[in-house]
C-alpha cells in the first residue's frame, strides 16, 4: 500500500462482502419486480378416494346379501387434504332415479322389503368430496338380497322310518293316531337371523285356508276354523342359538282325520309351513290297557279284553318313545275310559314312576273319578319305583313287604278270593312272582295266598296278602283302585279273565258294554 498502512486479511473479506451486498441491492432497485403472495391454486389437486363395503348390523356371521337388515359402510381418503363430506344415491328400482344427498354420516342400516318371490336389491353411488371441492370417481355397488324364509323343524315322538307297521301301532301323545289329545314340539329359525321373524307363531286344525286370525286368549280363537296366533314367549319359547323352540297343546279334537298346520312369517312377509296329519279316534271300550311289562302279559291281558269287549275291540295306550311330554296329556287320555288296566313289570319301571308321582298322570285321573286296576310284583319292597305318597294314599298299601322279599308262586298254589263273587286264581308255572302287601287302614283284602309252609317264602307269613281294594265296602261300595301284586300271565289263562272281570264288574264298578 502507497500509505505504508498495513490491514487485517478478516477485515479485508468483509469489506468485500459488503460491496457484493451493495451491488447485488443496486441491481435490484434498477427495475426487478418482487414475488407475488403464494396461490394453492398453482398446485394441482388430487382427487379422493372413495369406498363402500357391507355387513350385518352387530354381527358379522351373515352373507353379505342376505335380507332384512344390513348396515352399508362408505369411507374416503384424499393424499393431499381431507374428505369433508360425501355425496350418496341408493337406487331400488333399476328404471326410476334416486335423489341424491349430502352427508358426513359414514354408514347407514336399510331394512329391505322382498317382492313376492323373496327377492330385492339395491344400488349405491358414492362420491366423496375433499376440503378443496374436488369430487372422487363415482363409487357404484350393486347388491343383490335374496330372503331366507324361515324353517319349522318338528321334533316327534316317534321315528316315522324305524316302524313300517303303523296300522298296528298303539296310539300316544303325538303319534300316527291318538285320541284328541296331544303336544307337538317345534323349533323355528330363520338363516337371515332369529330377529327376521315374527315374534309370533300361528296354528290351525281346519280343513282350508281360513281367512281369520285371532289371539289364543281371544274367544273367538276357535283352531279347527281359524288360526290361533300364540307369541313364542308364551309357548314355552327356549331361544337358543340354533332357533326357536316352542310347543302346542291341544286337547278334545273331535274324531277323524286331523291336519296340523304351523306357520311362521318373517319380515319379509315369507310364510314357512309345516303340516301333520294324524288320524284321531274315539275309543272303542271303556278300559284304556296299558302294559309295561312283557309281551306274554299283554297277551293275557289282551285275552281278558278280547273275551270282554270282542277281538280287538279296545284300547291300549303305548309308551312308544318314553313318558309323554306333558303329565296331563297322558292324564286326558285316561279320562276317556271309566278304567284303567296297568300291568307293570315286577321291578317296575321309570314309566311308573312319572305316572305315579305327586301331581303325576295317575293322581290326577284318579282325583278325576277314574278306577284304577294295577298288576305289579313290585308295588311295594326295597327296590319298587311307586310314588310312596301314591302308594299310600291310592293304593292303600304300606311300602313294607310282608315277607320282606319276593314270592315264589309255584304251579298250582291258589290265589284265594276273600269274598263272595271274587274267583279264585291258581299259578300255571314255577316261573311266577309276586310280593306280598300289607293293607292300611281302609283297605280291604281281595286275595291272598293259600297257606303253604315256605313254599312262597322262608319268612311268614306263609299267605301272604296279594290283592287288596281301596277304599274299603264299608267305606264306598266300589273301589277307586285294585291292586294284584302277582304276575297273574303265569296264573291259569281261564281263571284270570274270570277273575278280572269279577273285579272290574263288582270290585270297581266297570261293567261291560
Amino acid at each position: 500500500m502507497t500509505d505504508g498502512t498495513r490491514r487485517h486479511p478478516e477485515a479485508m473479506v468483509r469489506a468485500a462482502a459488503a460491496c457484493a451486498l451493495l451491488v447485488a441491492l443496486a441491481a435490484l432497485a434498477g427495475g426487478c419486480a418482487p414475488n407475488d403472495p403464494f396461490d394453492p391454486a398453482t398446485v394441482e389437486n388430487i382427487r379422493p378416494i372413495a369406498g363402500m363395503s357391507v355387513a350385518p348390523p352387530d354381527s358379522g356371521t351373515f352373507p353379505v346379501t342376505s335380507y332384512y337388515q344390513r348396515t352399508f359402510h362408505w369411507h374416503g381418503t384424499d393424499p393431499d387434504g381431507w374428505v369433508v363430506n360425501f355425496d350418496m344415491s341408493m337406487q331400488v328400482d333399476p328404471v326410476v332415479p334416486a335423489p341424491w344427498i349430502t352427508t358426513t354420516r359414514t354408514d347407514t342400516t336399510v331394512t329391505f322389503a322382498t317382492d313376492d318371490q323373496g327377492r330385492a336389491e339395491a344400488t349405491f353411488f358414492v362420491v366423496a368430496r375433499d376440503n378443496r371441492g374436488a369430487l372422487s370417481d363415482t363409487v357404484q355397488v350393486y347388491f343383490p338380497l335374496q330372503n331366507s324364509p324361515p324353517e319349522i323343524y318338528f321334533d316327534p315322538d316317534f321315528e316315522p322310518n324305524s316302524n313300517l307297521q303303523r296300522e298296528f301301532t298303539a296310539g300316544g301323545d303325538t303319534l300316527y293316531w291318538n285320541w284328541g289329545h296331544g303336544n307337538f314340539k317345534f323349533t323355528a329359525s330363520d338363516g337371515d337371523g332369529q330377529d327376521t321373524m315374527d315374534d309370533f307363531f300361528r296354528y290351525t286344525f281346519a280343513d282350508t285356508e281360513p281367512d281369520s286370525t285371532y289371539d289364543r286368549n281371544d274367544p273367538r280363537a276357535d283352531p279347527l276354523t281359524s288360526w290361533v296366533r300364540v307369541r313364542f314367549a308364551e309357548a314355552g319359547d327356549d331361544p337358543t342359538s340354533y332357533g326357536r323352540e316352542f310347543e302346542i297343546t291341544v286337547f278334545d279334537l273331535p274324531a277323524g282325520d286331523r291336519t296340523l298346520t304351523v306357520s311362521v312369517r318373517d319380515e319379509g312377509d315369507s310364510d314357512a309351513r309345516f303340516t301333520y296329519t294324524w288320524e284321531v279316534r274315539d275309543p272303542r271300550s271303556n278300559i284304556l290297557y296299558i302294559g309295561t311289562s312283557s309281551s306274554i302279559a299283554d297277551a293275557c291281558y289282551g285275552e281278558f279284553l278280547d273275551d270282554r269287549f270282542g277281538a280287538g275291540n279296545w284300547d291300549s295306550y303305548d309308551f312308544w318313545m318314553g313318558y309323554p311330554d306333558r303329565h296331563r296329556i297322558l292324564t286326558a287320555v285316561m279320562n276317556e275310559y271309566d278304567a284303567v288296566l296297568w300291568a307293570d313289570a315286577p321291578t317296575t319301571t321309570d314309566l311308573v314312576t312319572a305316572a305315579t308321582s305327586v301331581g303325576g298322570a295317575l293322581e290326577a285321573y284318579l282325583g278325576d273319578g277314574g278306577k284304577l286296576f294295577f298288576v305289579s310284583a313290585g308295588v311295594v319292597g326295597n327296590t319298587s319305583r311307586v310314588g310312596a305318597g301314591f302308594r299310600s294314599t291310592f293304593l292303600g298299601v304300606t311300602s313294607a313287604a310282608a315277607p320282606v322279599s319276593a314270592l315264589t308262586l309255584p304251579s298250582g298254589r291258589s290265589a284265594l278270593g276273600q269274598w263272595a263273587g271274587v274267583p279264585d286264581m291258581t299259578s300255571a308255572a314255577s316261573v311266577a312272582r309276586g310280593i306280598g302287601i300289607q293293607p292300611m287302614q281302609g283297605t280291604e283284602i281281595l286275595y291272598r295266598m293259600e297257606e303253604c309252609l315256605r313254599c312262597y317264602n322262608s319268612r311268614p307269613p306263609f299267605d301272604p296278602v296279594v290283592g287288596v281294594r281301596s277304599p274299603a265296602r264299608d267305606i264306598a261300595a266300589t273301589a277307586r283302585t285294585v291292586t294284584v301284586s302277582a304276575q297273574l300271565e303265569y296264573f291259569d289263562r281261564a281263571q284270570v279273565v274270570a277273575a278280572l272281570g269279577a273285579l272290574f264288574d263288582q270290585e270297581l264298578g266297570v261293567p261291560a258294554p
